[in-house]
């Protein structure tokens, strides 16, 4: 995946968390701090970061909404029909066109990000960090040396809600 991460200056520290977040699941970004140097045209590196990109993560906030570079990025991924997901700070309301759209809220960092990066890499996801707790579906098992085993299918949800089935065997 290429991501383009739009943000305000003001969100740059949530911006930063989730360009490490997307990195750290093999996710190739473009986030300004990293992709442009002084001297380097905005206008060209910005068009040319956003026609590139498989997905345009839109950080929003009231301090975006304030921003014209982020109105100027989200409009030029929008008219290039680029798959945009909102991730929203606060309650500030997103724009007209997008105000449809499904947005993650700043709260799935409680999740791990899962709603961030199912949005981004699609339902079957696997984290590259396995120990990652992550919404899905899980298969568990525990074996207790000669003592007995057991078996969990779990879902495991974005909200943190867990439903499953398990099934206790004996072993030896």
């Amino acid at each position: 995946q290429n991501i383009f991460i739009s943000h305000s200056h003001a969100d740059r520290q949530c911006a930063v968390l989730l360009d490490q977040i997307l990195r750290n699941n093999n996710s190739d970004t473009f986030l300004d701090q990293d992709r442009i140097s002084g001297g380097d045209s905005l206008p060209y590196n910005i068009s040319d970061g956003i026609d590139k990109c498989t997905k345009f993560l839109l950080i929003w906030s009231a301090d975006a909404a304030r921003s014209d570079w982020v109105t100027i990025e989200w409009n030029y991924a929008y008219d290039k029909r680029k798959r945009i997901v909102p991730y929203k700070l606060d309650n500030y309301p997103l724009p007209d066109p997008l105000e449809n759209l499904l947005y993650v809220e700043v709260g799935d960092q409680k999740h791990s990000h899962g709603q961030l990066l199912t949005s981004i890499f699609g339902s079957g996801f696997t984290p590259v960090d396995p120990s990652q707790l992550f919404p899905g579906r899980w298969c568990a098992r525990l074996v207790l040396g000669g003592l007995g085993d057991a078996t969990y299918d779990l879902e495991l949800r974005s909200n943190g809600q867990i439903a499953g089935t398990g099934h206790m065997g004996q072993s030896g």
